[in-house]
Formats: C-alpha cells, structure tokens, sequence
C-alpha cells in the first residue's frame, strides 16, 4: 500500500498542477473530485454483487491490475502532447468507474487482516504509512514535475497498483458466506435509517460525511501556491502540510484511548478543523511576503491534517468492527460511498464560491459553517449512539487484554 500511495500522491499533485495552471481556476480543480467520484455513485448495486459474488480478496486484486493497464493512458497522452485538462478528467472518469465497480473490496480485505479490536490500530498504522507516502510522494513528485516533466511520474504511478495486488493473494482461501451473498445494496438503507436501524452505526457514517465536506478545502491549495509563485514545491509544501498529520495518528489513538469518550474526541476534531480553517482564510489574505504568506498557510494546514486523520481513522474502525457479519457488504458499500459524495460537494462549493469571490471568502464561510456545526452538535442526539459503540469497544479491549495476560501468565 505504501508504494502505491506513493504513487497516487505523486499524481494528485500533478493532475491539480497541471489542470490549475491551464485553466486558472479553482471550480475547474474541483471538477477532478467530481470525475473521480461520479463513477461510483452509479455503481453500489454492481460493486455489491460483484463482492458478495467473488469475494473480497478476487475484487481487490482485480481492482488494482485493472488501475495498473488504465494508467498507462496518461503516458500516452503526455508523449502525443495531447495532456490536456479536458484529456485528465476523461481519464479520471476511467479510472473511478474501474474502481468504483470493486469500491467495497477493500474494506473487506482490511477487516480479514485485522479483525475484532485490531481494527482501530490497523487502520491507524495504515493512516500513519499513507501520510508517510503521501509526503515522499509529493516532495518527489514536484521535484520531478519541475526538472523532467508529467510522463515519469504517470509511469510511476502505473507500476505501483501492481505490488499491491498480490498482497491479497493469502487470503483467497476465504471463502464468502451465503448469508452476505443474500444482502442486495439497498438493504443498507433500512439497516442505517429504519425505524429500527443501528443509529450508532448512522452516527458514524454522517460524522465521516461532515469530516470529508470539510477537507474540500484542499481544492484552494492550487490558488493559494499560484498566489505566491509557480513553482510547483510551493503546492507540494501545502499539499504536505495537509498529509503530514497522519503520520501522528496511530500515536494520537494509542494515548487517547481509554481516557476521552470517543464522542467529544470526533467533536474536538471537529472544532479544531473549523478554528484552523479560520485561520488559513486569515493567513490566504495576509498582505505580507510571499514566504511569510507560505509558511503561515502550511502552519495552519498541519493540525487539520492530524485531527482529520486522527477523525476517519476511529470512524472506519468502529464501522468496520460493529457491522453485523450478514450486512458487511451493504454497509462498507454505503460507506466507501460517503466521500464519494461528500468530497465533490465540498470541492464543487468551495470551489465556485472561490472562483465568485476569493479563496479567502470562500475558506472563511467554510470555518464558519464548521462551527456551526460544533455548536449544534449535541442537539442532533446522535453522540450518544456513538459513544456507546466507544465504549463497547473499550471494554471488549480490556477484555482482551486481560485475556492476553492471562494467557501470559
């Protein structure tokens, strides 16, 4: 996973570059979420059969050897001159539409390597190695944009889905229960939103959908870079800041569990993206240098970049480990469809309003609207059903813990 994020870091970086610098706006960077997400959101029915069908580890494979041939589509684009922005969106629908058919297959994969209460702590190490290669793959990335141009760093990328989809190879003996083959994607509605559906699990999933509308904002990063030059190491900087937090995130897990109730940790989460947000409005319209007017934005992007993390690690944890065995391939369908949604709504909005009035503006209402959402918080009643998935995951770790010791002994 490491190399391939590697890879995906090192494009995310050129695709906004490239189609910032040719088109001079933000909406139009914000149209990348929109490509990459509209696949998908036609698709929950076939990719749930498709799971429930093959199984887990066959999708997954299947996923990344298929991303492996798409991706050759840039080079030749970038060889013929033909790399243009109208070219990268087109191929972003490709490649979305590619995954989006398998979206739920990787959940599936994580929760067999890490079932029970290992899941918090897999996903948090996950977190931390994708930040890691996030952070190489950007510096890299703008280094080798700069000097050697698109077409390395597109052959890359295609080169790194290949590793990552032979590590599901042991796992192909799993076979998939009948029970779950039986769960037709719409069977997650009630489960989520019935009258007696899991309100815990409905908590989860509209936290995520809040904390993924929220980094829309890092589709103002191109215009922010722009405004102070066009070397593509000043998007790289800011695009760093934003990942860098997850390297902290299985610390922040490890220290805070067991002693903050998970719902007010989600809610701090939440207030210090809104505060930090604030802040990067204030710091995109500071009237100072050019490197003062950097280095202030990357200092309030970095803890954004921590609690966002730190946020969607808990939550994909505690959905992957309370979804009933018979529901998993409805429920992490539903799920891996939330930024799906979300993220191109929050792009497209902030977007626009940028494109409208300025990136200051737009970052502004975006912090605002965050704390709003802090203050209204408790009055939704959903932290309750939250807390209670919180605490039912401490006390089965106690449990195992002493189980463990015992054992020990």
């Amino acid at each position: 996973m490491f190399v391939s994020n590697l890879g995906s870091a090192m494009v995310t970086l050129t695709n906004a570059y490239l189609i910032f610098e040719q088109s001079r706006s933000v909406g139009v960077v914000a149209l990348i979420a929109v490509c990459w997400s509209a696949p998908p959101l036609l698709l929950p029915i076939t990719a749930t059969y498709l799971v429930n069908r093959f199984g887990g580890p066959r999708t997954f494979m299947v996923r990344y050897l298929s991303s492996a041939v798409l991706a050759l589509i840039p080079i030749a684009l970038a060889i013929t001159g033909n790399l243009t922005t109208v070219a990268l969106l087109v191929w972003c629908l490709v490649m979305s539409t590619s995954s989006g058919l398998f979206s739920p297959s990787a959940t599936v994969v994580k929760r067999m390597l890490a079932p029970g209460s290992l899941s918090p702590d897999f996903n948090a190490v996950a977190t931390r190695n994708a930040a890691l290669a996030s952070v190489l793959g950007i510096l890299v990335g703008g280094a080798i944009l700069a000097t050697l141009g698109p077409v390395w760093i597109y052959s890359f990328n295609a080169l790194s889905y290949i590793p990552v989809a032979f590590t599901a190879i042991p796992l192909l003996g799993n076979a998939v229960s009948s029970e779950v083959a039986r769960q037709p994607f719409l069977r997650a509605f009630p489960i989520l939103f019935g009258p007696h559906g899991r309100r815990d699990l409905h908590a989860a999933c509209l936290f995520t959908a809040m904390g993924i509308l929220i980094s829309g904002y890092t589709v103002t990063l191109p215009a922010i870079a722009h405004s102070v030059g066009r070397s593509p190491g000043y998007l790289a900087l800011l695009q760093v800041s934003a990942v860098l937090g997850g390297l902290f995130t299985a610390t922040a897990i490890r220290y805070l569990r067991g002693k903050v109730r998970w719902g007010h940790t989600q809610r701090a989460c939440l207030a210090t993206m809104g505060i930090c947000v604030l802040a990067l409005g204030w710091a995109s319209h500071l009237d100072g240098t050019p490197a003062l007017t950097l280095a202030l934005c990357a200092v309030v992007i970095a803890p954004i970049g921590l609690v966002f993390n730190l946020d969607q690690a808990l939550l994909n944890a505690l959905v992957q480990l309370f979804t009933p065995e018979d529901s998993q391939g409805v429920i992490f369908t539903y799920y891996a469809l939330i930024p799906l949604v979300m993220g191109p709504i929050g792009q497209g909005i902030i977007g626009v309003l940028a494109d409208s009035t300025s990136v200051s503006t737009a970052l502004t209402a975006l912090g605002v609207f965050t704390m709003a959402l802090v203050m209204i918080g408790p009055h939704l009643k959903m932290r309750a059903a939250f807390d209670t998935m919180g605490t039912s995951f401490d006390t089965m770790t106690a449990g195992e813990s002493r189980a463990v010791q015992r054992r020990r002994g």
